[in-house]
């Protein structure tokens, strides 16, 4: 079973995302709530369902 934003928002867990240039490498917290409000709650919270996100 997947890990939804949801499953991720109840456990009070964070997620981040770092720039992935060589030059940057800055990280920053997500904030799930958005991302909830965004994509729904059902949506899968794992590197695989967010990586396409973010450019």
């Amino acid at each position: 079973m997947s890990k939804t934003l949801a499953d991720t928002l109840a456990a009070n867990e964070s997620l981040s995302i770092t720039c992935g240039h060589p030059a940057c490498c800055k990280s920053t917290k997500l904030d799930i709530q958005a991302l909830v409000a965004r994509l729904r709650p059902d949506h899968g919270s794992m590197h695989q369902d967010l990586v396409g996100l973010f450019g």
